[in-house]
């Protein structure tokens, strides 16, 4: 129940106002009223007021001079103002100083009913709201282990939240797409309450948090349950589920929203799979000494020469496998080593720029029935992390910095060091031989391969006619797009798009190469 405030100067009118109006039914508990601006200030600091309904022109303190103490002392309470005079003055401060309505003498009851309905909708509202800000700021501060346990025990039985389950989860999920996530999220919870108790939170539109706490839980049954909802919701092919550890006691949940992260992470690069578990991701399959060997590859002096080694180290771990399943764990966790290695000296805040670019150019590692395409794969992912790692460390110097950014940027237009130098005004000798120099390609080989891997994206992944795919990635000659395509792959953009359709045929087979 609320409580509310007439002032007006004007006995008669408190009095109708008073009768006119179904306080109970509208939820209003008590009415208070005073005919001037220094009354309400006194039952303003002795009651609380929910609502104050205020005439404009009184004797001594006006309607508007009220309204601005009530706006500093008491922001959260709905006023709706009430005047004879129609003066745009008068309505256009009153906007600024936050009302619900501003109505007109002689009122009408029912104009006024309705105002005073929807101001404590926006009431119950606001109330919610802030109570889920304060709920959902608890759960962040818990899963990213930045609350006290005391203040954690304090504040959770507010917010009715269990810290004495067994054993606890946390799941991620993401989209790509920018689509209405929360149908979805909404779904999956209220499946999983059958078997767990669930908490949510909402980190932005593309982003879900839930936490899950039961007795037992199994993280490869989740995971099932979770991809069963979004088949039977017929959720979209770019939402992500990542599923952190399974962990015993409330107190460690900030590993299982970490090791979650992490999963996200290795899902959105190197996995076709929709819904996937920390256990699952994240056994190692290469020993010691090849791990050694994948961390140093990013030390090398030059891009060629940690291509070089990437395709030695390929060779060597990937004659090992028998199966495509095999091979894909293993550049999978090729990947993720390069990654992570970098990630360890890569500044603070690097870690988004990494994944768009890598995103942007390699797209998700899928599942080939050949090994060239590993290879393919796994030599852009090399390019783009030591481009990134060198830049970032010194080895590489600003302006080339600015030079590969730059060509990522506009090679789908007009792209040359002659341009790039005029716009930043240094000399495109000196430049064309520190960029050959530091990352060990000439600036417009640098751009063809640019628009050759972001034209290979485009033959496998649409319908797009070649012509128009030759246009889109920088080229104005569809010829010499074709002739620069096969110098980079071997063979023509036709039958690239024919071998991968194959690719994808044979795949469902079962059969590998």
């Amino acid at each position: 129940m609320y409580n509310a405030l007439i002032v007006d100067d004007e006995k008669s009118i408190l009095e109708n106002i008073q009768k006119a109006i179904p306080w109970e039914e509208l939820g209003i508990e008590t009415v208070f009223t005073a005919q001037n601006g220094s009354d309400a200030l006194s039952l303003l600091e002795a009651y609380h007021i929910d609502l104050l309904i205020s005439d404009i022109r009184m004797p001594g303190m006006d309607g508007l001079t009220l309204l601005k103490h009530v706006r500093a002392v008491y922001p959260n309470i709905r006023c709706i103002l009430l005047s004879a005079y129609g003066e745009f003055e008068y309505a256009r401060t009153a906007l600024t100083l936050g009302i619900e309505n501003y109505l007109l003498k002689p009122l009408s009851v029912e104009e006024l009913i309705a105002s005073i309905q929807k101001s404590l909708d926006n009431l119950a509202q606001s109330k919610h709201i802030d109570q889920n800000l304060f709920h959902d700021n608890i759960l962040l501060r818990w899963i990213t282990g930045t609350i006290s346990e005391d203040e954690l025990v304090e504040r959770t039985p507010v917010l009715n939240i269990n810290l004495y389950s067994r054993n606890y989860s946390v799941i991620l999920l993401h989209q790509s797409q920018h689509h209405n996530l929360l149908p979805l999220s909404s779904k999956l919870e209220t499946e999983l309450k059958k078997d767990y108790t669930v908490y949510s939170l909402a980190q932005d539109n593309d982003n879900r948090i839930l936490i899950l706490a039961s007795h037992e839980i199994n993280a490869i049954r989740l995971c099932r349950q979770v991809q069963h909802v979004f088949d039977t919701a017929n959720a979209s092919k770019d939402v992500i589920a990542a599923v952190g550890s399974v962990i015993s006691g409330s107190a460690e949940l900030s590993r299982s929203y970490s090791d979650a992260k992490s999963t996200l992470q290795y899902a959105k690069l190197f996995s076709s799979m929709q819904v996937i578990a920390f256990e699952e991701t994240f056994t190692s399959r290469i020993n010691p000494l090849s791990q050694s060997r994948v961390q140093n590859i990013l030390a090398s002096d030059t891009v060629e020469a940690a291509i070089s080694s990437g395709k030695i180290l390929f060779d060597d771990l990937f004659n090992l496998a028998s199966t495509s399943r095999e091979v894909h764990d293993l550049a999978s966790e090729i990947g993720a080593t390069i990654i992570a290695k970098a990630m360890d000296e890569l500044p603070q805040g690097t870690f988004s720029q990494l994944n768009a670019t890598l995103s942007e150019r390699c797209g998700p590692l899928a599942q080939y029935p050949e090994k060239t395409s590993y290879y393919t794969w796994l030599e852009t992912l090399i390019t783009e992390t030591w481009l990134l790692y060198h830049s970032q460390t010194g080895s590489i110097s600003p302006i080339v910095s600015q030079a590969l950014r730059y060509i990522k940027e506009n090679f789908s237009a007009s792209v040359s060091i002659k341009e790039f130098c005029n716009q930043f005004d240094i000399n495109a000798s000196y430049l064309g031989y520190l960029f050959k120099t530091e990352t060990g390609v000439f600036f417009n080989d640098y751009v063809s391969q640019v628009r050759i891997n972001n034209a290979m994206l485009l033959l496998e992944n649409t319908h797009k006619k070649i012509a128009e795919i030759a246009e889109r990635v920088g080229f104005s000659n569809v010829s010499y797009f074709i002739k620069c395509f096969r110098g980079h792959t071997g063979i023509s953009p036709a039958k690239y798009r024919q071998n991968k359709l194959a690719e994808s045929a044979t795949l469902q087979k079962g059969t590998f190469k």
